[in-house]
């Protein structure tokens, strides 16, 4: 189409009749080479239907003008340039735009602007998405509020290099199409509905050549019930600071300052709109981040030191299996300072992988990371606190129930409940949570533990150990070698592990004439321990004591040699939030007497013999024809083997990006605090509290309440329940909090 010139608003009004809505516009006073990109990228990303407005606003320099008579053989769009003979600011220059394309939508685009593909049709999408709006802005790179990748960060390039389509089409995969509210339409690219121009009018020209007029219209718009939006989908190249020179400082302070009179509320609706965390603005610029720089995912890996159990086993394989999988993105592991030299290394050599020590958990400042994954429970409020300042959204894979329904496993009722409202507390209020298994994910379930609305999801643990497995295999000092063979009982010796089955389990072989040995290897808990009911078993059967081998903790290396010796291993556990043993003994062609309780059931062969119950003596019939058949167990071994190969650490790490992708789409859980089984709510800090201006008494009072209502022994002395005085104290705490201006939960 060619390029048509028109002097006067009534000569291109006319030009631009038929033409349907919304009509481009730029205004251009001088500046050649910015002017040049902007045409090509608009003229090449600019479906042919829509026309494209040019504002001569009286520039010394005609080049820029001049060249689209140069290029209009290989233009597409109907362009209309309006000439201006002088240059009355861009001010001017919009209204007489909205003069000129009168009934139309109209997209005001600065001339230091390059767009990308479907950015018109993005934007006019956005527009159609609610009869309130009154305006949509696009992203940019250098836009206050709406600049990507980094926040309220304006930049005049874009990351990496990349080029305007590159960059548009990452932001646009990645989008979720939020349109976000904003306070008000940001000038570089914005749509403005032609229902919006006949409502408000035009841009007030006591802004000058510019500055804070669309902020104008944008408050006299939100008067009438109409809202700005920004088209999270779209994304734009803006070099800034291009169109209005030395003057730009004076003009901008005191246009601010007509806007700050006029408008009062301004000022703060920008505040909060460009410093909530939780509001889909931030996660809509979050999205758009994530889609230029990449993702950052923490690994919580503060367990790992000099002895190696099984939730460091699934921290470190974990974190090699997620370093295979990236794409671009980052890896962070935070682990403390005694973290071994050779898992260390193992990690410096992992690709887009870094560490980051740890030395105390003081909260951080500001999030380090996107997601932070703990593969394991939190067993402290300052590990959580810490936890959650760490990354911008937090998963933590809960294990298993078992401590969270087993009070024996805690020195007291009180501190048995002090971990159950920490469970509580992590639960509610972080934004994902991984399993170990189905069962392990019914069991809190049926607790009504996990909120509905969270992200969710069976995180089963590999079984095809890589790096974590000791290559050599020493002896464990005590074992000694009488030629004898042995049972291995290997594990944490808590009730549920159910040595007890164990030791019947060896009795009962030893009277049907097997002479060997029992080797009881696991590390000893200060509470839940079954030492009390192993004992007495060796006092029934005292001759028992005499062939039992008891190690404690066990290394690597030590775990491997009693795999490699083994006759039998057994597993009679009652619970169990996955069941590495039975994998890890198949492994080394050991055969296995386990249950199928808690989530064994799941993850053990289907066709597998197992303990149905719990009757000794056919347990101990199975475990005979286990040791005493080779066939029958290396045919149990096979089948635990192959059902292995299924239980991958690449399948793991695949099912935990899935779940950090699907936390990235959701909003951070803002849940501070919960109500559980004590007297006040627990809480993981207190926004108001936390805010500079909240008074010293008042933080004050909020510490003594806290402090007063634990340990419950004191609290029911100062309160008892149902009392007078415990009415009395709820009356003063409420009292305070309303006169202090602080308050427990959020």
């Amino acid at each position: 189409m060619p390029v048509i010139h028109a002097h006067s608003t009534a000569e291109a009004q006319q030009l631009l009749l038929d033409v349907p809505s919304p009509i481009v516009v730029i205004a251009v006073h001088n500046a050649f080479e910015d002017v040049a990109r902007c045409y090509e990228s608009v003229l090449a990303h600019t479906p042919s239907t829509h026309a494209v407005l040019v504002v001569d606003d009286g520039g010394v320099d005609r080049s820029a003008i001049d060249l689209l008579d140069k290029v209009a053989d290989r233009v597409d769009q109907l362009v209309v340039v309006l000439h201006r003979d002088t240059n009355g600011g861009f001010v001017r220059a919009c209204n007489d735009a909205f003069a000129v394309t009168a009934r139309r939508d109209v997209v005001v685009l600065n001339s230091d602007c390059v767009v990308g593909p479907q950015w018109l049709e993005r934007l006019v999408d956005a527009a159609a998405s609610s009869s309130l709006i009154a305006t949509v802005t696009a992203l940019t790179n250098h836009g206050t509020i709406v600049s990507v990748p980094l926040r309220n960060t304006p930049n005049d390039r874009l990351p990496g290099g990349m080029d305007i389509d590159a960059a548009a089409e990452k932001v646009a995969r990645s989008s979720l199409q939020l349109r976000p509210t904003l306070p008000t339409a940001v000038g570089h690219c914005v749509l403005i509905r032609r229902l919006a121009l006949d409502v408000v009018g035009d841009f007030d020209e006591a802004f000058g050549t510019g500055y804070g007029e669309e902020v104008d219209f944008s408050q006299r718009a939100l008067q009438r019930g109409l809202r700005h939006v920004c088209a999270d989908d779209v994304l734009v190249y803006h070099r800034g600071g291009a169109s209005f020179g030395a003057a730009a400082g004076s003009q901008q302070q005191t246009n601010e300052d007509i806007v700050n009179v006029r408008y009062p509320w301004y000022r703060n609706a920008v505040v909060r709109a460009s410093t909530d965390t939780y509001s889909p603005l931030a996660l809509a610029l979050d999205r758009a981040r994530v889609a230029l720089l990449g993702k950052t995912i923490g690994v919580d890996a503060l367990s790992l030191g000099p002895h190696t159990a099984g939730t460091q086993v699934v921290a470190f394989e974990t974190i090699c299996a997620l370093a295979e999988q990236l794409d671009g993105d980052e890896l962070v592991v935070f682990h403390m300072p005694f973290l071994p030299a050779d898992l260390a290394a193992a990690i410096d050599a992992l690709p887009g992988t870094r560490r980051v020590m740890v030395t105390d958990l003081t909260p951080v400042a500001e999030p380090m990371v996107d997601v932070m994954y703990r593969p394991y429970q939190v067993n402290t409020m300052a590990e959580f606190r810490w936890l959650k300042a760490v990354g911008r959204r937090t998963i933590v894979n809960q294990l298993d129930a078992i401590g969270w329904s087993n009070p024996s496993y805690f020195a007291t009722d009180d501190e048995w409940l002090q971990r159950r409202e920490l469970t509580r507390l992590v639960l509610a209020t972080v934004d994902g949570v991984a399993h170990l298994s189905n069962a392990a994910a019914a069991e809190l379930e049926a607790e009504g533990m996990v909120p509905a609305a969270t992200a969710r999801r069976v995180v089963w643990c590999g079984t095809d150990h890589r790096r974590s497995l000791a290559t050599t295999s020493v002896s464990p000092r005590n074992v000694g070698d009488d030629g004898r063979p042995f049972l291995l009982a290997l594990g944490v010796s808590y009730h549920h592990k159910n040595r007890v089955h164990a030791l019947r389990v060896f009795a009962g072989l030893r009277a049907l004439g097997w002479d060997g040995r029992l080797v009881l290897a696991g590390p000893l808990p200060s509470h839940g321990n079954s030492k009390g009911f192993e004992a007495v078993e060796l006092l029934v059967d005292a001759g028992l004591r005499d062939h039992i081998v008891e190690l404690g903790d066990v290394t690597e290396q030590e775990k491997r040699w009693l795999y490699e010796h083994a006759a039998l291993s057994l597993y009679p556990t009652t619970s169990e939030g996955f069941g590495l043993v039975p994998f890890e003994s198949a492994s080394h062609g050991v055969p296995v007497l386990t249950s199928r309780q808690g989530s064994l059931d799941e993850v053990l062969p289907e066709a597998m013999e197992v303990l149905t119950d719990f009757d000794v003596d056919r347990a101990v019939a199975l475990a005979h024809r286990l040791i005493s058949d080779p066939v029958a167990a290396e045919t149990q071994c096979s089948a635990i083997r192959a059902r292995g190969m299924e239980l991958t650490w690449e399948r793991t790490a695949t099912e935990v990006l899935a779940l950090v992708d699907e936390v990235l789409t959701r909003l951070p859980n803002r849940v501070a605090s919960i109500h559980g089984e004590w007297e006040f709510p627990s809480v993981i800090d207190s926004p108001m509290l936390a805010m500079p201006d909240a008074p010293t008494v008042g933080r004050g009072f909020e510490w003594l309440v806290g402090t007063a209502s634990r340990p419950r022994a004191f609290k029911r002395i100062l309160s008892p329940d149902g009392s007078r005085r415990q009415q009395a104290m709820r009356q003063f705490v409420n009292w305070g909090r309303r006169h202090t201006g602080v308050h427990a939960n959020s």
